[in-house]
């Protein structure tokens, strides 16, 4: 038996984390133990109450597994050697004295970079649409500052449905998250849940009932705080933890001990936001001689804490001090960064948090991570670099940093216009000619309202003149949803050549050209985009900007990020230099090669500039699309059919054809990459002219994994490597691009009322999948978040449990573009 199992702690009383007057010694509850296991909750928690002869209390099934007991500590120990016991802690009483002194800040600082304070808080989001559990005393929810905004949760003191406050503690966080004068977030829902009493007092097991209960009933997207806290706990922190597996963001409080915040719970908990307090200086808080913020390693971040102006219980305003009181301006700012981004997760909100605030501020740090909270870009959204997209009103054109360019020097470039723009002749997008009747673009940018055409061949395109022809056909990615999400290249046919000289199409990179999108490197982007917030008098010169590549984890906070995968991100975190709107679809040049498309920054323009990367699957689409008309000089190859399927041991063929360029025909060496294992490919020939074609076999082995498989096939010339590829499916199953939809589980079980959740995924198909689910019984539809994905994409399922036991079955439906449906089956049985 582990040493874990046999462990008996005794859990220290946890505090409202206001600062506090000399506190007296925390009492413990009398004989309260609070035990967590490792299997189901329901049948254990009474088994063990009686085989150890406990008076079982409550249970907790959700954020953590568990129970509360009375018993006597050598019951307790005995019942900590059970091999279903987990962990058996003593129970705890929280206790809190608030202090009243000067004025507030708070607002102020967190929306501004430095001092000193302008006298005003503004703010682009509210946090609409997001909801805030405050974990406290309660809250005095009908005050008109929350603007019928606040509601009752539960009370955990009286057990019944009034978490009223009575102690003034949580009225006073729960303004700070989001009343109308006091607030951060003064748009979002509160839901107050008490689990301290009328003198800020409450056991550690009430306390974990409580935070059980909003991982249970949480409304998502929503945010959980806690400005309370006590020594090492563990089962406090597991049901923090706990919690925010649920998909709630969790704010705690430092602690106002003067120590190591690794040393108190749920402080130290990693999953959460851990914060500390600063002051009117930017200093640590001091709170009184022996009390100060909290600090070191496990703290994720600072938020104003001393002297904060809030909202009294009964009505009115108090002046209070402590990590509690920097802990809801935390909490307010998720709120306001997940009402712009619904989806986002727990860890990516602490990421847009951490990675947004003002860094290089606090003093007498002590180890702490040195950010400050700033909510001034948390409401941010991405946004497609299009003529609709709007620019700050103090932008202008010295921000952009680029340079003119000329058509005659890139002469690729090409205008793409709509019916309907705003800017000269409808400039919307701009794109790269990369055939005679073929123009690499955004795939965002066919959702533009208005009859589509391009223009050739000038440097300012309010000059007369150029070419301009219809576009007759508009080819997105078949895996593209949204630009944010990847995948956003389109190639459009004209109705007629495009006149650019020979040798001046653009080279587009494919999935051979290795190490392009690596940080460090420089590239230039070009585009015919804004240069002013009003853009009067419009203009659209083509412009060049050249840009650093930089790694993807610093471009965070926004969306889900720059996925590496299908995206480059450029430039620099405060947008000196970056694609403004009108520049969506441009190229991104890196070596001589197209090895990126505009595609989308920060709704404010003052961040990167995210690229949809080229030399991957996507580059080898695009070559793919230009078919019989290859750019001048290069010669291409393709594969009939694109996709195979072979069982093990057996072999497969393909077609490998070429198009020689307007150079005529070179011999051409043909060889394969991305085998599985124990897997061979032959050419017969190996060696063709272009404009021949040669046959591909792969052999397998019986021991050949089964699975898809991304064949390159790559040609060397005379002077260039083109390249195709090839889906190669081993295994007897589905064919390639079969649509398939997946329930992860594929069962469930919730109490009745309760809220289940499952993860949905599917792949193949044609373009966006569009997920629903029906079952008889069910109070209300399945809902889905999101409710489209693309092909490889997964979505949350969350089920609402019918209010009486039984089994119901759950059919899941994934049905694609071309209106073929698939549907899997997900079982929930209410207890």
């Amino acid at each position: 038996m582990s040493r874990r199992k046999r462990a008996l702690g005794a859990a220290v009383a946890a505090v409202a984390v206001t600062a506090l007057a000399a506190p007296t010694a925390a009492a413990q509850a009398p004989s309260g133990y609070i035990v967590l296991l490792d299997g189901a909750v329901s049948a254990a928690a009474g088994t063990l109450a009686e085989r150890y002869g406990a008076d079982l209390g409550h249970t907790y099934d959700t954020a953590v597994r568990g129970f509360s007991a009375t018993m006597t500590e050598s019951q307790a120990r005995r019942m900590a050697a059970d091999p279903a016991v987990a962990l058996v802690e003593r129970d705890g009483i929280a206790t809190g004295v608030d202090t009243q002194t000067d004025p507030t800040w708070g607002l102020d600082r967190v929306d501004q970079r430095d001092l000193p304070l302008d006298r005003r808080y503004s703010y682009a989001g509210k946090g609409e649409g997001t909801t805030v559990y405050v974990v406290d005393s309660g809250v005095d929810y009908r005050q008109s500052e929350f603007g019928g905004r606040a509601s009752s949760g539960y009370d955990f003191i009286d057990n019944d449905g009034d978490a009223a406050d009575c102690a003034g503690h949580g009225t006073h966080v729960a303004g700070t998250v989001a009343s109308n004068t006091y607030g951060v977030a003064k748009g979002s829902r509160v839901v107050s849940v008490r689990v301290l009493g009328c003198n800020n007092s409450g056991a550690w097991s009430g306390i974990i009932r409580g935070i059980d209960w909003v991982a249970k009933n949480a409304r998502k997207p929503a945010v959980i705080t806690l400005s309370l806290g006590g020594g090492a706990t563990s089962s406090v922190d597991q049901a923090v933890q706990g919690a925010v597996r649920a998909g709630v963001t969790a704010t705690v409080a430092a602690g106002n001990n003067g120590q190591d915040a690794c040393n108190y719970s749920p402080a130290r908990t990693p999953e959460a936001i851990t914060v500390a307090a600063s002051d009117e200086r930017d200093r640590r808080s001091v709170f009184s001689g022996f009390q100060s913020s909290n600090f070191g390693r496990c703290t994720d971040i600072f938020a104003p804490g001393s002297n904060i102006t809030s909202l009294r219980n009964g009505g009115g305003t108090t002046r209070m001090n402590g990590t509690s009181m920097a802990t809801p301006h935390v909490a307010g700012a998720a709120a306001i960064y997940l009402g712009a981004n619904p989806s986002a997760s727990p860890s990516q909100v602490t990421s847009a948090l951490t990675g947004s605030a003002t860094s290089g501020k606090i003093t007498d740090g002590r180890g702490s991570p040195n950010k400050l909270l700033y909510t001034g870009s948390l409401a941010q959204r991405a946004v497609a670099p299009t003529d609709e997209a709007r620019l700050p009103g103090d932008v202008r054109p010295a921000s952009i940093g680029g340079e003119p360019a000329s058509v005659r020097d890139h002469p690729f470039v090409i205008a793409a216009l709509r019916e309907g723009g705003s800017r000269p002749r409808g400039q919307s997008c701009s794109g790269s000619v990369i055939a005679p009747r073929k123009v690499l673009v955004a795939a965002h940018c066919k959702e533009l309202q208005g009859r589509k055409t391009v223009l050739y061949g000038l440097d300012d395109l309010a000059a007369p003149g150029g070419t301009q022809l219809n576009v007759v056909d508009y080819k997105t990615h078949p895996r593209y949803v949204h630009f944010a999400q990847g995948y956003d290249v389109a190639v459009i046919t004209t109705d007629a050549d495009i006149p650019v000289p020979a040798g001046g199409y653009a080279k587009v990179a494919t999935s051979a050209d290795t190490g392009l999108e690596s940080p460090g490197r420089d590239g230039y982007s070009l585009g015919y985009g804004k240069k002013s917030h009003s853009d009067s008098p419009p203009d659209v010169t083509l412009h060049k900007l050249t840009l650093p590549i930089v790694d993807h984890r610093q471009c965070t906070g926004v969306e889900n990020g720059a996925d590496p995968k299908t995206m480059i991100c450029a430039g620099y975190p405060d947008g000196r230099k970056t694609v403004l709107p009108g520049d969506s679809g441009g190229p991104f040049i890196v070596d001589g090669k197209v090895a990126g498309v505009a595609s989308w920054s920060r709704s404010d323009f003052r961040w990167y500039s995210i690229y949809s990367r080229l030399n991957n699957e996507m580059g080898d689409w695009v070559n793919e699309q230009i078919g019989g008309q290859p750019p001048t000089g290069r010669f291409s190859l393709g594969a009939t059919p694109a996709s195979v399927r072979v069982e093990p041991g057996k072999h497969v063929s393909a077609s490998i054809t070429s198009k020689a360029g307007d150079g005529g025909a070179e011999k051409v060496t043909l060889t394969a990459s991305g085998l599985p294992g124990g897997a061979t490919a032959t050419f017969q020939p190996s060696t063709i002219n272009s404009g021949e074609v040669a046959k591909l076999t792969i052999e397998t082995a019986t021991s050949t994994p089964e699975g898809e498989y991304r064949i390159t096939v790559s040609g060397k010339g005379n002077t260039d490597t083109a390249t195709t590829t090839l889906m190669l499916t081993v295994g007897k199953g589905s064919q390639p691009g079969d649509l398939v939809v997946k329930v992860d589980p594929a069962a469930g079980s919730a109490r009745p009322g309760a809220l289940v959740s499952a993860t949905v995924t599917a792949t193949g198909g044609t373009g966006s999948i569009r997920l629903s689910a029906s079952g008889n019984g069910l109070p209300i539809p399945p809902m889905f978040n999101p409710q489209t994905i693309a092909a490889g994409g997964s979505s949350t399922m969350q089920v609402f449990a019918p209010f009486q036991a039984g089994t119901y079955p759950i059919t899941v439906t994934a049905a694609d573009a071309a209106g073929k449906t698939v549907t899997a089956t997900y079982t929930l049985t209410v207890q």
